[in-house]
């Protein structure tokens, strides 16, 4: 997933969502929390950084999972990554 953000909330907000019924299976997010990028997938989230995108630029944010691994990059510049197996439900 890659797309370019911009906003101004310190709080929580939704760039895309999609999920089921029960929000844990077959959940993809990718939003803003705290001022930080925030990526749920499957119900499995990928750890927050340090970098804060609530500065009302914009930035590219890119999401990449390839198996059971899961990372971000804010400007090209990767953030953290996480492994869980739900991930492999996402197809």
């Amino acid at each position: 997933i890659n797309m370019w953000v911009k906003t101004s909330s310190s709080g929580y907000a939704t760039f895309y969502g999609n999920s089921d019924q029960s929000y844990v299976n077959n959940a993809l997010e990718v939003s803003v929390q705290s001022s930080k990028p925030y990526f749920n997938f499957g119900g499995n989230t990928v750890p927050q950084g340090s970098t804060t995108i609530s500065d009302n630029n914009w930035h590219m944010i890119t999401v990449w999972r390839s198996g059971t691994t899961a990372k971000y990059y804010v400007d090209g510049t990767q953030g953290t990554s996480n492994t869980a197996s739900a991930w492999t439900r996402l197809t």
